[in-house]
């Protein structure tokens, strides 16, 4: 086996990095081949099982920030927690609960600039930057609560955080863009005109260095929008739905293409996913070694209410063929392709990792979409969520099924999975009391409480990422090069 997957490694590779030089004869040879590669070997995964991995069974580790043992780690890494909720960040606001997505969207050096989400609905607004809607409701506790903190780190040293954007509702995650800013994304078509408000569902853009302006994109839909992934050739970006059972998977095709803050504010043509000569085609159990040859249908009005069919968006798109999915979350761009999440997919609905293959030749037009990892029970992945790429080529998606521990797993060309990271947050009224945070959170056992926010450092040398409930965000470093062993 070892030396099937060596080829495979080798193979995989060369080709993927070739694709990146376009031409018909890519399109037709060596994506086709790829993805033949990833199918045959699917049956490594077939039968529901976990491998070790490059980096060896995560152990509980010492947080360098409080001394505690928040995370389970394979030997050799090491991590530092920050930015806890209840934290005062330099605005003067405590920092948000429910972290969520995020992004590094800036570097200068070793000075890094994240921006992270807040999976909020009502309460107290986060100020300081652009701020959407501010209706208060009693009804809902509060203003719209969600939105975005701006988030400094040099090294490995944690430094500040501040608001960026506020009046918004459950923003989940969203994603960063080639020039250095945020796309946070709402997931909700909750709807607050009737009370003073405004209607909710849409993406906002986040500068690194500035506060958002709080204008919706309202081009690139209204729906329960959760992550976004840019094409960093054309600018184009790619969209995930997160409605149950009724979740498209979209592209935006900018008016302007220069890729500069605010280009998206132009306008463009949002479209759906439909596999060719299949109208409405059902993915949410696809089988190893499928492949779909895709194409992509217009929205008409993608900011739209949305009807008894879904949000304007999927209406629209389904009713012109598009494909249905089970619920779409996590996206990430690497090397000529998508690799996005479907949480609720598969036999035993835990999960689907799907790759869309940009085509080379023509990345505006028709596509191939294939199933690279099928969870077939909750020890293999237990509801696919966040993803995310580093440069070296490892595939870690972050689970979200509640139960005893949420992991962050790794994936392989041949659709094994392994555990690179466990949630091993528990917390007593000392603990809390230690770190200085008494009255911020509550003791309790975190550890089903799912990670998110899932990112790498530019060099591929650090790990950021969020546990979202009691909201913490960890730096994770270490031996990340082994990944090499199993890269695209």
């Amino acid at each position: 086996m070892t030396d099937t997957k060596e080829t495979l490694h080798r193979n995989m590779g060369f080709s993927r990095r070739n694709l990146m030089k376009g031409g018909s004869a890519l399109m037709g040879g060596m994506i086709l081949s790829t993805l033949s590669n990833f199918n045959q070997n699917q049956a490594f995964a077939a039968a529901g099982d976990l491998i070790s991995g490059p980096f060896g069974q995560p152990v509980e580790a010492l947080d360098q920030a409080t001394g505690l043992p928040l995370l389970k780690l394979p030997r050799g890494f090491q991590y530092t927690s920050f930015s806890w909720t209840g934290d005062m960040m330099s605005d003067g606001q405590p920092t948000p609960s429910s972290h969520d997505g995020m992004a590094v969207v800036a570097s200068e050096g070793r000075s890094l600039t994240l921006i992270r989400n807040h999976e909020k609905g009502a309460g107290s607004l986060i100020t300081g930057g652009g701020i959407y809607d501010n209706v208060f409701n009693e009804g809902l506790g509060g203003s719209p609560a969600g939105g975005t903190t701006r988030l400094k780190f040099d090294g490995r040293t944690w430094k500040t955080a501040a608001g960026s954007l506020g009046g918004t509702l459950t923003n989940c995650c969203g994603g960063g863009t080639p020039w250095g800013s945020w796309l946070s994304c709402e997931e909700t078509t909750t709807d607050l005109r009737s009370l003073g408000g405004k209607a909710h569902g849409f993406i906002f853009e986040v500068p690194a260095h500035s506060d958002s302006t709080g204008e919706p994109l309202v081009d690139m839909g209204r729906m329960a929008h959760e992550a976004v992934a840019v094409d960093p050739l054309t600018n184009i970006a790619y969209l995930t739905e997160d409605a149950s059972n009724r979740s498209g998977f979209y592209r935006f095709l900018p008016n302007d293409t220069s890729g500069t803050l605010d280009s998206y504010a132009a306008g463009g043509q949002l479209q759906m996913l439909k596999v060719k000569d299949q109208a409405n085609a059902d993915l949410r159990n696809p089988s190893h070694g499928q492949t779909f040859h895709v194409e992509w249908v217009n929205i008409a009005d993608p900011a739209g209410d949305p009807d008894s069919i879904g949000s304007a968006p999927y209406s629209h798109g389904y009713q012109n063929g598009g494909a249905q999915f089970a619920r779409l979350e996590g996206i990430h761009y690497y090397e000529n392709a998508m690799f996005f999440t479907d949480t609720s997919a598969g036999p035993a609905g835990e999960g689907v990792v799907w790759m869309y293959q940009i085509n080379p030749e023509d990345r505006s037009g028709d596509g191939i979409l294939v199933p690279v990892f099928v969870s077939q029970t909750q020890i293999t992945g237990h509801n696919c969520d966040n993803i995310t790429v580093s440069p070296q080529g490892l595939i870690l998606f972050c689970e979200d099924g509640g139960g005893p521990a949420q992991r962050l797993m790794g994936i392989t060309p041949e659709g094994e999975s392994f555990i690179f990271a466990s949630n091993n947050v528990v917390l007593d009224d000392a603990d809390i009391a230690s770190m200085g945070r008494t009255g911020q959170f509550g003791a309790g056992d975190y550890r089903s409480m799912e990670w998110a926010g899932a990112c790498f450092s530019p060099q591929g040398d650090v790990l950021f990422v969020n546990i979202q409930t009691p909201g913490i965000t960890f730096a994770i470093w270490g031996p990340f090069g082994r990944a090499r062993q199993i890269g695209f």
